[in-house]
């Protein structure tokens, strides 16, 4: 075929190369660091169509990945531990995260972050339990003045849908041929996500909305997991092109931003996924990219503490002197926390 080549089927206990994850731990690195940078960048230089970009570009990472481990797990075994895969993943996310909720209570206390501090208590223990997510249902909710945790609802909501994926949709859609799976994931994507967005845009719920469409952008991971699976994509480029194009149906960008830059917004998102995408199934990268793959590592922990840091040092109204300090005291923290934190439970050759 021109654009692709089909891969023989796997039977249980073999697995083939594009489950080795590990193999490809550096590219995704790589883009983790790219979707780090533009969310931060958001942030700091005050530009929040960007932040838009970065998260669901981690979104589609951790649905790629994690519905790739869950197959994996299945074709080799038969079966899923639920108990086990989670506590894998909250070893991976959990510490981190506790030590950066300590470090968020501590800046509130001492008077460095907008809210009142028994706000900051409440949302603390609502993502301690990774249910915070769900106060933006709530009207009149902490989250909306304890603005020091209030990235933290992507956290949540991805650990609920590890739960989801690891309990229902993996093992459901493992059961049902090929291109029925396709199928229940594009209709759920193309049809299912649109419908509930334009009635929940309705509402003053952000939170809610944004988990609405990053729970989008895990499903276009998981549809891109099981194309992989079927087809040789590391060899055409050209379809690997056209499930960039394919992101055009972002929902951020066709129904949470202003008409006038809906069209800027999906061109830059078929750009931006549709090399993300050629660069996770590149057999190599080259030297250059070797700053962005270390950013990659730590990218977790600068997600975590470069909002508190930045509200700390001022937020929207800090100067150019105050911004700069708050971006190097977010990336030596960082660092520190990659090293000194996530190394503690979690090794950089594993995803």
């Amino acid at each position: 075929m021109l654009f692709f080549e089909r891969r023989p089927p796997v039977a249980i206990g073999e697995t083939t190369k594009v489950w080795h994850v590990r193999t490809w731990n550096k590219n995704i690195q790589f883009i983790r660091g790219i979707a780090v940078i533009l969310v931060v960048t958001s942030h700091f230089a005050h530009i929040p169509l960007l932040g838009t970009y970065g998260v669901d570009l981690f979104f589609i990472i951790s649905g790629y990945l994690i519905s790739s481990m869950l197959v994996a797990e299945l074709r080799k075994t038969g079966k899923i531990v639920i108990k086990a895969f989670l506590f894998k993943r909250a070893k991976r996310l959990v510490p981190a995260a506790y030590v950066v909720i300590v470090f968020i209570l501590v800046l509130s206390v001492s008077g460095f972050l907008p809210g009142l501090v028994s706000d900051y208590l409440k949302l603390s223990l609502g993502y301690f339990l990774y249910i915070g997510s769900i106060f933006g249902l709530i009207p009149g909710n902490a989250s909306t003045t304890a603005l020091g945790l209030g990235h933290f609802w992507t956290l949540a909501t991805e650990m609920q849908l590890y739960f989801i994926w690891c309990i229902l949709t993996i093992p459901v859609l493992m059961k049902v041929r090929y291109r029925m799976r396709l199928y229940v994931l594009g209709i759920t994507f193309v049809v299912v996500f649109p419908i509930v967005v334009l009635i929940t845009a309705q509402m003053s719920q952000t939170i809610v909305l944004r988990s609405i469409e990053v729970t989008a952008m895990f499903t276009l991971g998981t549809i891109y997991c099981f194309l992989e699976e079927q087809f040789n994509f590391k060899r055409n480029r050209i379809l690997s092109a056209f499930i960039g194009m394919f992101f055009i149906l972002n929902i951020s960008g066709i129904f949470t931003i202003t008409p006038s830059n809906r069209i800027a917004n999906m061109c830059t998102n078929i750009v931006l996924v549709g090399l993300a995408f050629q660069l996770m199934f590149s057999a190599h990268l080259t030297t250059w990219a070797r700053s962005l793959i270390y950013m990659g590592d730590f990218s977790y922990s600068l997600y975590l503490l470069h909002w508190p840091i930045y509200l700390a040092v001022g937020g929207a109204r800090a100067n150019i002197f105050q911004l700069v300090c708050g971006l190097i005291t977010s990336l030596g923290l960082s660092i520190l926390s990659f090293r000194y934190v996530e190394k503690l439970f979690w090794k950089p050759n594993r995803i």
